[in-house]
């Protein structure tokens, strides 16, 4: 059985409920909502697939929980000699911008979803895509769920690549607007793109002059139990 970390510190917790108790009871129910397509797909994607057989035979077929050939996506190669760089395999959902940055109620919520994991099927509208497609099969009663295709200038600073604004629009009165900034990292691309671990990918989220972006941790859960098959190896 994998082991997978989902722990917050004491801070992380409290932080974290002190957003959820200050926002409506409706909108609350969302953002956790939201955090359950997330954790739902961490689950099945950190299955171990070699002690299942089923699993084995999804996984051929295109199966999303591809973690033991994904390795590469949280390993940095070192052509120098040295030793290369080991990160983790991770899924976390942040709520950032004004919600935490500016007093008073706000209108609506930012959210982001951030991972270093792949899956074979689908990127961002795609209605392959495991987490666009959850998020329609858990939210769309209340919610029209679309995918932008230029983001707003407010959500392009930090890491630029591979990022997709997916907007909820409420479909009646009482619920909020949700605009969730959905990152992957670019593990075959410029390294500036790529982050190998939640500690890297915030060091990363930063603005022109290397400030932290505002955000606040709702949700994460990482495994370190995937081992690359050759540390040495290059390609």
């Amino acid at each position: 059985m994998r082991q997978v970390n989902k722990e917050l510190s004491l801070e992380e917790r409290s932080s974290r409920n002190k957003f959820l108790d200050r926002i409506n009871p409706t909108a609350k129910t969302s953002v956790e909502s939201i955090i359950q397509v997330v954790d739902a797909i961490a689950n099945d994607y950190f299955q171990d697939i070699d002690s299942d057989t089923e699993l084995q035979t999804q996984s051929e077929g295109g199966y999303k929980g591809e973690p033991d050939q994904n390795y590469w996506a949280f390993r940095r190669l070192n052509f120098d000699g040295g030793k290369d760089l080991i990160g983790c395999a991770f899924f976390s959902v942040y709520v950032i911008g004004g919600q935490i940055s500016k007093k008073g109620e706000r209108p609506d919520i930012d959210l982001m979803v951030v991972t270093n994991m792949w899956w074979s099927e689908g990127y961002t509208a795609d209605e392959n895509e495991w987490f666009y497609k959850g998020l329609h099969k858990t939210l769309e009663n209340n919610y029209q769920i679309s995918c932008k295709d230029d983001l707003p200038n407010h959500y392009n600073e930090g890491l630029n690549k591979n990022k997709a604004l997916i907007r909820l629009t409420p479909k009646g009165d009482g619920f909020t607007p949700i605009d969730i900034v959905y990152i992957r990292s670019l593990p075959e691309g410029n390294e500036e793109d790529k982050f190998i671990s939640p500690e890297e990918f915030e060091q990363k989220d930063v603005d022109k002059n290397d400030n932290p972006l505002p955000r606040l941790l709702l949700y994460r859960a990482s495994t370190t139990d995937i081992t690359p098959p050759d540390l040495c190896m290059k390609w």
